[in-house]
């Protein structure tokens, strides 16, 4: 709720006024979810809320929350790390495993990887005792085909949301989702969703 009330100010500060359009893929799906409440409670109008591949919390225990992380992490650098609670992340591992997986970060040291990973697990942990609130309003939702099984998008977000559920499946993984191939895919179907034509949405490469 802090994170997205922050969110909703700088908002504010460059637009004062709607109509808003919300866009939040992984955690910031729930981000903008959250900020897309706060919006409508005070009265604005949101033309646009979508989501890449965002599921709200399941109540998974901290134990299992942990051990759902060091799995994401595993499976994102297809590492074989064991870490669980508050040890110490061994970071020059996870550091060569990106530099594999993603040469244009291997300008990227250690520390600025350890914080990143201490805010992917906050973040985590922040989600785990997160329940959303109902948003009145549309939902745009995009699902990663690539990962592993998930929720259903519609019945995961029902709960949250008073209008319509439209669900599109992009053929990627999680982490492809801000690829330059599915984000041009994505960016083509919010301009139809919007009845928007042209170029609102090129993405470069």
């Amino acid at each position: 709720e802090e994170i997205a009330r922050g969110h909703v100010g700088s908002i504010r500060t460059l637009q004062p006024a709607g109509p808003y359009h919300l866009l939040g893929w992984s955690f910031g799906g729930l981000v903008a979810h959250a900020v897309a409440c706060v919006l409508r409670q005070s009265g604005a109008e949101i033309e646009l809320l979508a989501l890449l591949d965002s599921f709200p919390p399941t109540g998974l225990t901290q134990s299992d929350a942990d051990t759902e992380f060091q799995r994401g992490v595993n499976d994102l650098l297809g590492t074989k790390l064991n870490f669980t609670g508050d040890p110490a992340i061994d970071t020059p591992v996870i550091r060569e495993a990106v530099r594999r997986k993603w040469p244009e970060y291997g300008f990227l040291r250690d520390k600025e990887i350890q914080r990143m990973l201490d805010g992917w697990k906050h973040n985590d942990r922040l989600m785990q005792h997160f329940r959303p609130a109902r948003f009145d309003g549309d939902l745009l939702f995009f699902a990663a085909t690539g990962s592993r099984p998930k929720m259903d998008a519609r019945e995961a977000w029902a709960p949250y949301v008073t209008g319509r559920i439209v669900v599109h499946e992009i053929d990627c993984t999680h982490m492809e989702m801000t690829k330059p191939g599915p984000l041009g895919k994505i960016g083509r179907l919010i301009e139809q969703h919007l009845g928007v034509s042209g170029s609102a949405f090129q993405v470069p490469g």
